[in-house]
């Protein structure tokens, strides 16, 4: 039998070794987000991406088991991440083209543009849009003021009227921003069960989506809402390239909105995006990565 100080030590080490597995998976589960600048120096080296942007059709009835949802072409996106060895920051490019601005006759294109550190720190954001049948557009630039402030100078024009703002926002520079037109290339080191808060937006909603309801000009209004965001706890199956990928399913969900980022598992490489807008209209956006075009340039 071993003496009591033993036993005792046994039993204390298991206790602790309870505890420290218990907070790790605690901390890997709710503690941690994904890092910006991991995310950017994983898709640094990847070159252009191009997206399908489709509408999800609803069906009278429910699916049936394995049958894909029919789904209308809207658009196209193009993203890209640059490393500038001469300043050590990463160029973020986005540009998106919606032929059909959904239930309506017009079309979108939108571009953005973001600098950011080594650090996985915002330098500055620019927006651009236009809807050229209505002459519709807005041009914004946000840098980063204090830690978690940025400062955003817009400009709308629609018409012949025109408007300009300056606006303080709350926002952390090193969050990673989901966006409902534009997936992120990559999501590495995502885990089961993971949980954190990160802003999401609606680009078309918050930008664009007032003027064609009043007559007006948009409100002056720049808000990044914080959503918890999860990992579902069980891959599921993606039907790509003509076979089934096992992708971790991120979701984000706030009032009327929600998003799905399907992940591959492997590698965690970004293959679709659904997302279920609001007021602006009852429908269901899919964003898909386009296999067949590996390269392209941004201007």
């Amino acid at each position: 039998m071993p003496s009591r100080w033993i036993s005792w030590s046994i039993i204390v080490f298991w206790i602790g070794m309870m505890v420290w597995l218990t907070g790790a998976e605690l901390y890997h589960r709710f503690g941690t987000r994904p890092r910006l600048q991991d995310t950017l120096a994983a898709s640094a080296q990847a070159g252009p991406v191009h997206w399908n942007i489709t509408e999800i059709l609803r069906r009278d009835r429910p699916p049936k088991e394995g049958e894909a949802p029919e789904e209308r072409p809207l658009g196209t996106a193009v993203t890209e991440v640059r490393l500038d060895a001469r300043s050590g920051k990463y160029q973020l490019a986005q540009q998106i083209h919606l032929h059909r601005l959904f239930n309506t006759g017009f079309s979108l294109n939108l571009t953005s543009r973001s600098e950011v550190n080594l650090f996985g720190r915002l330098q500055q954001i620019s927006f651009n849009a236009t809807v050229p049948e209505v002459n519709l557009h807005c041009e914004l630039v946000g840098r980063p003021q204090g830690p978690d402030k940025l400062r955003v100078q817009a400009f709308f024009r629609f018409g012949s009227e025109h408007h300009e703002v300056q606006q303080t926002i709350s926002y952390d520079g090193t969050d990673l921003v989901l966006s409902s037109l534009c997936p992120l290339d990559r999501m590495p080191g995502l885990r089961p069960g993971q949980t954190w808060k990160t802003p999401m937006v609606d680009p078309v909603e918050s930008i664009l989506g007032q003027s064609f309801s009043s007559g007006n000009l948009p409100k002056a209004e720049i808000t990044r809402p914080l959503v918890t965001v999860r990992v579902w706890d069980q891959p599921q199956g993606l039907l790509w390239r003509g076979e089934f990928v096992p992708c971790l399913v991120v979701e984000a969900v706030q009032g009327g909105r929600s998003m799905k980022i399907y992940v591959r598992e492997s590698d965690g490489l970004v293959l679709r995006q659904t997302a279920e807008l609001g007021s602006l209209s009852p429908l269901t956006l899919a964003v898909t990565r386009d296999p067949r075009k590996s390269h392209g340039v941004i201007p």
